[in-house]
């Protein structure tokens, strides 16, 4: 990218990722996250891709005490989120499915300088393709107010099990993470990215599931 591309704020947004061993301590972390960022003044928006996962993130936040809003569908997605609005009408907890396509094709906001964000989104899990990050990613192009992104993983999601990752929780449990600790390093970020691809070149025709497990029972068959 060149120097007339950052001066102009055409950088794709990226996430920041925080990895856990398991799902429960991925889910507890987004909690956390989400009460320390409105501790801080910062409107946190959670998403998820598969539906049994946005039941399990409801079921976690009613667990908790806090009040969202659910958009599931394109129709009741807020196309304008400004200042005013940001937990007015608790929590906003979003399906990806539900974010307008026509996000993707506007592109990236320009960037906020130096401005702490006003809006801070956490997706509770990858998706195994690309496209439906990148969608959610788009909702700096949607939202005209200072964004950035937490993705929230679990290594004992189905979608990473077919790739060596029993190595990799072996390994990580015997340098001493436990279901405490979160995991922050680049090659669990090459990891992530490089398994999303692997799983891209395997799959011509997607089905859309309910869950994760049904994606990968249905459209990874041979990696089981």
């Amino acid at each position: 990218m060149g120097l007339f591309e950052r001066l102009l704020g055409t950088r794709e947004p990226e996430f920041n990722e925080r990895v856990w061993l398991t799902t429960r301590g991925k889910l507890a972390d987004l909690i956390g996250q989400v009460r320390a960022d409105q501790a801080a003044g910062i409107y946190p928006v959670t998403a998820a891709h598969f539906r049994g996962t946005l039941e399990l993130l409801c079921d976690a936040l009613e667990k908790n005490g806090l009040p969202y809003h659910l958009v599931e569908s394109t129709a009741a997605f807020p196309t304008h989120l400004v200042a005013n609005d940001c937990g007015r009408v608790g929590i906003l907890v979003l399906l990806s499915a539900a974010i307008p396509t026509s996000a993707v094709s506007s592109g990236p906001s320009r960037p906020h300088g130096g401005s702490p964000p006003g809006v801070r989104v956490h997706l509770a899990e990858h998706y195994p393709l690309p496209p439906l990050d990148r969608l959610v990613l788009s909702l700096s192009g949607l939202w005209s107010l200072p964004m950035n992104f937490t993705c929230h993983t679990a290594l004992d999601e189905p979608w990473l099990a077919p790739f060596r990752v029993e190595r990799l929780l072996q390994l990580l449990e015997r340098l001493g993470n436990d279901e405490q600790s979160v995991l922050s390093h680049p090659y669990l970020n090459r990891y992530i990215r490089k398994t999303q691809q692997t799983i891209a070149r395997q799959v011509r025709r997607e089905q859309v599931c309910r869950t994760c497990e049904e994606w990968m029972r249905v459209n990874m068959p041979r990696a089981r």
